[in-house]
């Protein structure tokens, strides 16, 4: 829908004419009338006319330029916000923040603290949100508020552009690649990602006691468990039967870099640490840094060595 907001000439004005597509359906009517609701748009038909006909002639009107630019990009910082928020993993959350440096100033879409640690965020609701200038603003801001001890996202509302479509594909590759450069995380528009998480079980199965309780810790929704083998061999080699078993959690490149996963390991001895070593060195390939540096939390694995035995559970998000 809001693709179908922003078409036309007169996608800057604050009133618009529109006829309905025939691709829209009750859902999308009702979100509609939801943003009528909340004033942010009015929408006027003409005498006798419904909504449900296709192609039916409308008005939609804006009460001001606040109201627009908030649909057509401003809601993905408060949705990123929120949700960030709702994880209940941060400090402080902040939205749409601006500073001064110099004689200028810079602004920042989304800002978070995690032990110190500043999150920064760039949140592009575009149809055309590959482009490179975006992650050197982002960058740029980074430099002055901790250069690598910041960790950087780039949030947009559009999923990556299919193979079949060359151009468009390339400058995606391209854009992805300097992100991975600049180390900076890379979230599309699948966004339920943000505060839902998934479970990698390299050990017994897990009941739903289990987790909800995983869910009331962590404050997140568990998306999916996907289960391992983690059966070891030991005639043969260790380190092909490790990395086999990270391949065999089915993930993406981009679903290591973007998704919150919790991991359940086996019982600790070498194949747990070829496991995890496996592990770090996939997200370094996939984003060029460890994201072990500070939010992993323990519950549940059972680590030999420690002075204290205790059962730990390794979390990262």
């Amino acid at each position: 829908m809001l693709a179908w907001l922003r078409e036309g000439k007169q996608a800057d004005a604050l009133e618009q004419r529109k006829r309905w597509p025939r691709r829209f359906n009750q859902a999308h009517w009702e979100l509609l009338s939801r943003l009528q609701e909340l004033q942010i748009l009015q929408v006027t038909l003409p005498h006798g006319r419904s909504m449900s006909a296709p192609h039916t002639p409308m008005t939609l009107h804006f009460p001001a330029k606040g109201e627009r630019q908030f649909l057509f990009g401003e809601w993905l910082e408060v949705y990123v916000a929120e949700e960030a928020r709702a994880t209940g993993l941060l400090d402080d959350v902040q939205q749409g923040v601006r500073f001064q440096v110099g004689d200028g100033y810079r602004e920042l879409d989304f800002l978070g603290l995690y032990r110190g640690i500043p999150l920064l965020g760039s949140c592009k609701a575009t149809r055309k949100p590959w482009c490179k200038n975006y992650l050197d603003e982002l960058n740029a801001v980074a430099d002055l508020m901790g250069g690598r001890y910041t960790w950087r996202f780039f949030f947009t509302d559009q999923t990556p552009p299919s193979p079949d479509d060359r151009n468009a594909y390339r400058s995606y590759q391209e854009f992805m690649a300097h992100a991975q450069r600049l180390r900076i995380r890379v979230i599309t528009a699948d966004l339920r990602k943000i505060s839902s998480m998934l479970i990698l079980n390299f050990a017994h199965p897990l009941t739903d006691e289990h987790i909800q309780t995983i869910e009331a810790l962590t404050g997140q929704k568990v998306e999916q468990v996907i289960v391992v083998n983690s059966q070891i061999d030991t005639q043969q080699p260790l380190a092909p039967q490790v990395a086999a078993m990270a391949d065999a959690a089915g993930l993406s490149p981009e679903e290591w870099q973007t998704s919150p996963l919790l991991i359940k390991l086996f019982s600790p001895n070498f194949s747990t640490g070829e496991l995890l070593v496996k592990i770090s060195l996939i997200v370094t390939c996939c984003n060029g840094q460890l994201l072990n540096s500070g939010l992993i939390q323990s519950s549940e694995l059972s680590i030999p060595g420690f002075a204290r035995r205790s059962k730990r559970m390794l979390y990262i998000t």
